[in-house]
């Protein structure tokens, strides 16, 4: 196997990229836990206030999660604005591929279970092009391999 190319696995599946992944997980369950107590604190239910929901949600996450990558994932500063830009657009390309894998899972395992997990497989999917936005669009570290 090519020496660079090992080393390039290594990196991606290494250390930094196990943070980053255990960081989403973390969030993510925190997010759907705080979405959850919002929406039913709101006395007014619906779209729109599911909506509002996860604004609340979201808005404050997202500085969190700023925080945590730039302190402790790639120990780097990075521009908060591109970190929005990444985040949009990797929620952007989730959103488009939890219909595609909520039929899969669907077609496999039932409609129940397509409905519980597909948008966690887009999301767990996004997450490797997720990483490499913030790693090289964000924080601007490269691979020297």
């Amino acid at each position: 196997m090519n020496t660079k190319f090992a080393l390039l696995i290594g990196q991606l599946f290494g250390r930094q990229y196990l943070l980053f992944f255990i960081n989403g997980s973390l969030l993510g369950i925190i997010a759907m836990s705080l979405h959850f107590l919002i929406y039913n604190w709101i006395t007014e239910k619906g779209n729109l206030w599911y909506a509002i929901a996860s604004v609340a949600t979201y808005a404050p996450l997202i500085i969190v999660n700023f925080l945590i990558q730039s302190m402790y994932i790639f120990q780097k500063k990075g521009l908060f604005w591109k970190f929005l830009i990444a985040n949009l657009s990797i929620m952007f390309a989730v959103s488009c591929l939890a219909p595609g894998c909520r039929f899969a899972v669907s077609f496999f395992l039932g409609p129940k279970w397509g409905d519980l997990i597909g948008f966690g497989v887009a999301s767990l999917l996004m997450s490797v092009p997720s990483y490499f936005a913030k790693r090289l669009f964000v924080f601007h570290q490269r691979f020297d391999a």
